[in-house]
């Protein structure tokens, strides 16, 4: 049988982190992660990707703010 562990929140001192928002933000750093090694496959630079996802976070803290 597969364990099943119930978390709904990661406790780092002071802050309290909730596991659907560190998966998010874990896919955001993979995501750049990949993206980068991409553009550096292709010979382009990858100062880029950086910069645009940089734009890319604000864009979605205000855009959900916005819909919420």
């Amino acid at each position: 049988m597969i364990p099943y562990i119930h978390a709904t929140t990661i406790p780092l001192g002071p802050l309290t982190m909730h596991v659907w928002g560190f998966f998010v933000s874990l896919a955001f750093v993979v995501g750049i992660l990949i993206a980068q090694h991409e553009v550096k496959r292709r010979g382009l630079d990858a100062s880029h990707v950086i910069r645009m996802a940089g734009w890319v976070l604000l864009s979605t803290f205000v855009g959900a703010r916005l819909f919420h």
